[in-house]
């Protein structure tokens, strides 16, 4: 249905794994918090902290059934998260998780049974986690776009940076070509435009990369110092496997949030 080209004189500037498929850029969405509420830093420092008591309801997030790539991060997580989230969970309970499930299942279980704030969009996060008049401490999952707050409307937001194992994940954008296009060439002229500065910068201007290594990041969220380090990764291999699995972890998600 789609086939991938990449441009000849960028290939050079397009690492490898970003080719096939073509990523034209990553976005990302983090665990936030408001650092005016705590200026020493984000108050939680592992993901299974907000499975816990003390941050019941007050992790906002958008409904992974209504948002792709929540849902996405998800089954991405169940097929190869599993390892860092037992490590986590080792480190902040001193054992071995005991469970039935995945330790993704396992996590993703507990968060929905933490009675975590639903929403519609991310702006709707951000005002929750960060607005100046907010009195309460709350952890926002959240795109790295809605840290523009902080300047258009004074809001006080950052990532959680140092948080075990992830501060959040990154999700890719592809760029094809489709195979019975009817103008081939004019497909082609955009792929190498999107593949540039020029034309990726609209994209990645409230955060963001780039697939073309030499373009570098125009915004640098705050709390995100580290794209590569901090972030969990979508696994291209995994597509088909995100698909495959997206009911079954959807269905998974409804029953344990009753």
């Amino acid at each position: 249905v789609t086939q991938t080209w990449v441009p000849a004189d960028l290939k050079d500037q397009i690492p490898e794994e970003n080719q096939n498929p073509l990523l034209a850029l990553s976005k990302a969405t983090v665990f936030a918090y408001n650092t005016k509420l705590s200026p020493d830093g984000c108050p939680v420092k592992n993901v299974w902290d907000l499975t816990e008591p003390e941050w019941a309801g007050k992790l906002v997030m958008q409904d992974p059934l209504g948002k792709p790539t929540v849902l996405s991060f998800f089954t991405q997580l169940d097929a190869h998260g599993n390892q860092a989230l037992e490590q986590a969970y080792q480190a902040k309970y001193g054992k071995p998780l005991k469970s039935e499930e995945s330790a993704a299942k396992e996590w993703i279980k507990r968060l929905s049974l933490n009675k975590a704030v639903l929403t519609g969009s991310d702006e709707d996060i951000s005002g929750a986690v960060g607005a100046p008049n907010a009195t309460e401490k709350k952890i926002g999952f959240m795109s790295i776009s809605k840290f523009r707050n902080n300047e258009d409307k004074g809001y006080h937001q950052a990532a959680c940076e140092g948080m075990t194992p992830f501060v959040g994940f990154s999700y890719p954008k592809y760029v094809a070509i489709a195979s019975k296009s009817k103008h081939p060439n004019a497909a082609k002229l955009y792929v190498h435009f999107i593949m540039t500065e020029e034309g990726v910068k609209h994209e990645i201007g409230e955060g963001g990369i780039s697939g073309n290594s030499t373009v570098k990041p125009l915004v640098t969220p705050a709390g995100l110092t580290d794209w590569q380090a901090q972030l969990f990764h979508t696994d291209p291999k995994g597509l088909l496997g995100d698909l495959q699995n997206r009911q079954a972890i959807s269905d998974f998600w409804r029953v344990n949030r009753g």
